[in-house]
């Protein structure tokens, strides 16, 4: 089974927190990123990033809701650090439900 959540948050900073976030987690773990997108392989499980002009949003996935709430904890972490100046509305995540995991071929 497959866990996922998301959450969008207001900023006009989205594009520079993703390069932000993504280059820091690329210190431990596989990240890669271009100017409007991210993505990483949290200790929980992956999480992609997307940016516009207005906002930031994650979508996190991950087998267990224990890894779920892993990867939530270090995301909330880190953006609030690297946006402390920018004085950002709480973070607030909204499952998507679960799915089958399918084997790999």
């Amino acid at each position: 089974m497959i866990y996922q959540t998301r959450t969008r948050v207001v900023t006009n900073r989205g594009k520079t927190y993703i390069r932000q976030l993504c280059r820091h987690f690329s210190r431990k773990v596989p990240a890669e990123w271009k100017e409007d997108w991210g993505k990483s392989e949290l200790p929980g499980g992956p999480v992609t990033m997307h940016a516009d002009d207005e906002s930031i949003s994650f979508v996190v996935q991950s087998s267990t809701q224990e890894g779920l709430s892993q990867s939530q904890h270090i995301i909330e972490d880190h953006l609030i650090r690297f946006a402390r100046k920018d004085h950002l509305a709480p973070i607030i995540w909204q499952p998507m439900g679960s799915t089958q995991e399918t084997p790999t071929q």
